[in-house]
């Protein structure tokens, strides 16, 4: 009588070992566990390298556009409390204020004006000579107590 309870609890016993076995990590299981994490690791510090070269290249495209910009605002003045009139363009306007406010030369180039407020008090004019705008930034003491003003972008 006691083989089939020992065979009962035997066979039992080995049944519940393995299915809990099932569960437990190989060792095959641990080395591709093992193997993925290695690759992980070596994929992470390539993406980590990238990722310095990417801030580098960032940083000199940064300094590039800065150098653009500063550029490019170098040719601009700001004009504030131009008088307008409607029938002429903002270029004409600026021109003609240069002429009669500040006294420079009529041969001034005006590329661009356009307002920056809506308003229009406030309007942005692009030189592309540097003469001109040499000119014009040497004679702004003149509107002192006009309430016009003109400064560099």
């Amino acid at each position: 009588m006691d083989t089939p309870v020992l065979e009962l609890t035997l066979s039992g016993l080995s049944k519940l070992l393995d299915d809990k076995l099932a569960n437990v990590a190989t060792k095959e299981d641990v080395q591709t566990l093992k193997s993925d994490i290695e690759f992980l690791k070596r994929e992470n510090n390539s993406l980590k390298k990238e990722i310095s070269s990417l801030k580098k290249e960032k940083e000199v495209i940064d300094r590039k556009l800065y150098d653009l910009e500063c550029n490019t605002r170098s040719n601009n003045l700001i004009f504030c409390h131009i008088p307008l009139t409607r029938e002429t363009s903002l270029k004409n306007i600026i021109k003609d204020f240069c002429v009669e406010f500040l006294g420079t030369s009529s041969g001034i180039w005006v590329n661009r004006a356009y307002p920056l407020n809506k308003t229009k008090s406030i309007i942005l004019a692009q030189f592309p000579n540097n003469d001109d705008i040499k000119e014009i930034l040497s004679k702004v003491s003149r509107l002192r107590g006009t309430g016009y003003y003109v400064h560099q972008d």
